[in-house]
């Protein structure tokens, strides 16, 4: 695909929407970029008091396994794995047994090899699926999990009711997602939102009000629903990276690169843009299948 072709795509919603599949692969062709920029876990973490990144990621995908009540016996599924980070973590603490999905192949091949090293191999799997059209029976899991990876599904109302159909009765689905605030403007939507939908690989955005709708109609009873800025400070997330890194995305963007880093600038910009003016919010949410 040449780049009038995808900036044809990206400018287009009904075809941002077709192409979900070949835009979220374009938009992790960077995944060695992307690992030097937010390391092995891509999602955003809820700081409290003066944690690092990488301490508050943790605490976060433990939260998560906390609400979700896994523990040993369990297999539990996460959506959209990415690395593997969140599932490593969550598979150590819990005991459960973890089964990552993702449509990125580099993705899988990556988690794969870090649970080998972790040593968690026989305690995780990771398998390149489509989340769309998950390949398991009707309450498969005992509990469903996911980090940042709704956003980029196309028919909200058909992922949910996916994760609804494999989860077992009295499971937990927890997880966080990148969501827009309610009572937007048609204005502030064109300037803040509709940039996100551009860069980011994502058709589009739920408000916490449209996804309480979508897990009711999927057979869920919401327990918590909030945004995650109830729970810590997310603001941190946007801190200015490290200059050495800076540098670095200088030195990728130099050489001939692929379509994704042409617009990555564009991209990080568009979201702390979004998130500065509360436009853009991480949702969090616990929802117990009836």
């Amino acid at each position: 695909m040449n780049e009038l072709e995808f900036e044809k795509i990206i400018q287009d919603p009904a075809e941002r929407t077709a192409q979900y599949k070949m835009r979220v692969q374009v938009y992790y062709e960077i995944t060695e970029l992307y690992r030097l920029l937010w390391g092995d876990c891509y999602h955003f973490a809820i700081f409290s008091n003066g944690e690092t990144r990488q301490t508050a990621l943790i605490a976060t995908e433990k939260m998560i396994a906390e609400e979700g009540g896994f523990c040993s016996g369990m297999t539990v599924l996460d959506v959209g794995c990415g690395l593997g980070g969140p599932a490593l973590t969550i598979a150590k603490y819990s005991g459960a047994n973890v089964i990552g999905v993702d449509i990125v192949e580099q993705h899988i091949q990556i988690a794969r090899q870090r649970a080998s090293v972790s040593g968690l191999s026989e305690q995780t799997s990771f398998e390149i699926v489509d989340a769309m059209n998950l390949p398991f029976p009707d309450e498969y899991f005992d509990g469903v999990y996911l980090f940042e990876s709704a956003c980029h599904m196309p028919d909200k109302s058909k992922f949910y009711q996916e994760c609804g159909r494999v989860l077992r009765k009295g499971g937990r689905f927890v997880g966080t997602d990148w969501m827009r605030r309610e009572g937007l403007t048609p204005q502030e939507e064109l300037e803040y939102i509709e940039p996100i939908y551009r860069y980011h690989a994502v058709p589009h955005m739920v408000t916490l009000s449209e996804l309480q709708d979508y897990l009711q109609a999927a057979g869920f009873f919401v327990e918590i629903l909030e945004d995650a800025s109830a729970r810590g400070n997310v603001m941190r997330n946007w801190q200015p990276l490290n200059p050495k890194i800076i540098q670095e995305i200088y030195r990728y963007q130099s050489n001939p690169i692929p379509l994704a880093h042409k617009t990555l600038r564009q991209a990080g910009v568009a979201l702390m843009q979004a998130a500065q003016v509360g436009a853009f919010i991480i949702g969090h949410w616990c929802a117990i299948k009836l």
